[in-house]
């Protein structure tokens, strides 16, 4: 079910990853997400509000926001 139930926004599961990296992640590590179409922004949002720095987006190739990272310093 949690893998496919991402709660009222569709981010739950994401929000748990972002709030975990800072802690598990070793310094300059890296938190590369894919994401579904229209969640970019949002996920975005979370990896900066964990404190992660260098957070971007990458399009897949139909031009959607595919891809996003962050990294912890």
């Amino acid at each position: 079910r949690g893998a496919l139930d991402g709660g009222e926004d569709g981010l739950d599961a994401l929000r748990r990853l972002a709030s975990d990296a800072p802690r598990v992640l070793a310094s300059g590590g890296w938190l590369v997400l894919e994401v579904g179409a229209g969640q970019a922004t949002d996920t975005a949002r979370l990896l900066e509000a964990a404190g992660l720095r260098d957070v971007a987006t990458v399009r897949d190739l139909a031009g959607i926001e595919r891809v996003v990272k962050g990294r912890k310093s």
